[in-house]
């Protein structure tokens, strides 16, 4: 490999000091060579500038920005200049020129280099960046899906609740002017009035608590609508992908294709264009070492971002359990709810068109609890709802990636 690497450079050598015949294909090369450096760290930066899925987060501006910086120095050329004084023997020795002579030669250097390592290892940085934003925006999921089924709160059960409730608030509203009418008539009591206006108010505070519980919901981070199954699935995917792109970057330097081009003058010796371009490879020997260490290290990354102990793997399946517990408890008060909630409606439709002002009082008065067994019933089959097409198989919860 040695042996090749000095015949390649030495070829290129001759090139640069044979005769005016090839004047012409050096400067053909090294001009190749020049625009080829340009467009390849052109190409490699354009796609620093992706776009971004919407939502975004503050942390992705963070890694893809410090990435995007750091790799800025690797995706495009180095210009190099370079001089120095050498003896004729070494300079015409070196240059590859038959005979000898004495005194000193300056040389003088100057052009662009490239490295297709520092290419590789830049694109793997970058794609780092994107698997670790990716991870970042899988992990505010789960989070998000934590801190929100966490709560005792239902929001589509608060919204079916505020639901009912507005809708039956009108009529209420109603009841109590009636009532009040009543007692100026002196046909219904002061305690009747005050009795109606307490169910009132009741109805409208528990509206506004409602109201207030879902808007407090609606400023936390959004909760994607979909089974938890699939959240978890795809947190491991990301986990894999970032194993992966970590690992791209270890082994980004196991070879190298260098590139060097530009004018390389020799003060003293007739060269018509002093032109140089040299093409090397290297391959580091310790890459041999790093196949089993990488499979070691995924296999490690993979197992510590799921089951390590109070890991987000742990606390989605200990919240799981959880809602599976108050999934049956709802679920049977929902069932007793829905009786009760039948034998109201039947005792209301048979006093709902009875004369008289006893009869009324009554009626009133079941109303109101019927509104507020209504509103509950809504609340729980909503809840219900829910948790169902939330919680998966055990064995999708914990099955590892």
């Amino acid at each position: 490999m040695v042996g090749t690497l000095h015949r390649t450079k030495f070829s290129f050598l001759i090139m640069r000091r044979s005769g005016c015949s090839r004047h012409n294909g050096r400067a053909a090369f090294s001009g190749l060579s020049l625009w080829l450096l340009v467009r390849i760290g052109s190409a490699a930066w354009a796609g620093t500038d992706a776009p971004l899925p919407p939502g975004v987060p503050a942390y992705c501006d963070y890694v893809l920005g410090a990435a995007t910086s750091s790799i800025a120095q690797q995706l495009y050329p180095r210009l190099y200049l370079s001089g120095g004084l050498l003896t004729r023997a070494d300079s015409v020795n070196d240059a590859g020129i038959a005979g000898t002579g004495t005194g000193t030669l300056w040389r003088l250097q100057a052009g662009v280099s490239y490295s297709l390592a520092d290419l590789n290892e830049g694109l793997a940085i970058r794609d780092r960046a994107r698997a670790e934003c990716a991870l970042y925006g899988n992990q505010s999921d789960l989070f998000a899906f934590l801190a929100r089924y966490d709560e005792p709160d239902s929001i589509p059960g608060l919204q079916a609740k505020i639901k009912t409730l507005e809708e039956a608030l009108p009529t209420a509203e109603r009841i109590l002017e009636d009532v009040r009418g009543l007692l100026l008539r002196q046909q219904a009591t002061l305690e009747e009035v005050n009795a109606t206006s307490l169910r009132v108010g009741s109805l409208r505070s528990e509206l506004g608590s409602s109201r207030a519980r879902v808007a407090a919901a609606a400023r936390k981070h959004p909760v994607p609508r979909e089974p938890v199954a699939g959240l978890m699935q795809a947190y491991q995917k990301a986990v894999g992908h970032t194993a992966e792109s970590e690992s791209r970057v270890r082994l980004s330097r196991r070879y190298d294709l260098s590139l060097r081009a530009g004018y390389d003058r020799l003060f003293g010796v007739r060269d018509g264009i002093p032109l140089l371009a040299t093409l090397t490879f290297t391959y580091n020997l310790g890459s041999l070492a790093q196949p089993r260490a990488e499979a070691l290290a995924q296999q490690g990354r993979r197992g510590w971002a799921t089951a390590g102990v109070e890991g987000i793997h742990d606390r989605v399946a200990i919240l799981l359990s959880k809602l599976q517990g108050v999934l049956e408890v709802q679920s049977q008060r929902g069932g007793e709810a829905g009786v009760l909630l039948a034998d109201l409606e039947t005792r209301y439709k048979a006093v709902e068109k009875a004369p008289g002002d006893s009869v009324r009082a009554y009626r009133d008065y079941l109303w109101f609890d019927l509104i507020r067994l209504r509103a509950e019933d809504a609340y729980l089959r909503a809840q219900t709802e829910e948790l169902r097409s939330l919680l998966p198989p055990s064995s999708d919860v914990n099955a590892q990636p």
